[in-house]
């Protein structure tokens, strides 16, 4: 959102896919700046902290990048591609790669790809999500269940148009839905 709202584009939107790619899937898409090779093994693929400088100092949230490890560590797998001034960035991350992460162990590099020009900026976010969790403390299993439908998306704000599309229902096949 932060690329979105810096950028200053006249419709920035975010797509919002679910099982795309499989049960339990959820990809997000911005037409936003994308990142650049640096920023996604700096900030995205490290932990504590992400790269703010371009907000302004009161629209920079935390920072500490809980959300971020919360998400990488729930998650069986992660892809990431992003397009920033026509270079491309790519990496996949299985459930072994990222449990090599958590234990500070390196992990193989992103991708690194020159696009033809004009090719658009943005970042497109997948997660493949287990089916459910087993807290190790008491043992308890909690289902993790993905939005098949937009009013289940948590409400967000910001300058941007919001899609949804949901690949669980026929009758959710290939329409999207708008939020402004």
């Amino acid at each position: 959102l932060a690329s979105v709202e810096t950028k200053g584009l006249k419709n920035p939107e975010i797509l919002v896919e679910t099982h795309k790619f499989g049960l339990n899937s959820i990809t997000v898409t911005d037409n936003g700046i994308g990142m650049t090779p640096q920023q996604v093994e700096n900030n995205f693929l490290s932990l504590g902290g992400s790269d703010q400088t371009a907000l302004p100092v009161n629209k920079r949230p935390g920072g500490f990048g809980l959300a971020k490890a919360a998400i990488l560590f729930c998650s069986d797998e992660v892809h990431l591609t992003t397009v920033r001034d026509g270079v491309k960035t790519e990496f996949r991350l299985s459930k072994d790669d990222l449990v090599r992460m958590r234990r500070g162990e390196a992990i193989a590099a992103p991708t690194i790809t020159r696009m033809p020009e004009g090719t658009p900026s943005g970042t497109s976010l997948t997660l493949k999500l287990p089916e459910a969790i087993t807290d190790k403390h008491t043992e308890a299993v909690s289902a993790i269940n993905v939005p098949t439908r937009q009013d289940e998306l948590p409400k967000v704000m910001g300058p941007f148009k919001l899609k949804f599309s949901s690949y669980a229902d026929s009758r959710w096949d290939n329409k999207t839905k708008q939020m402004v």
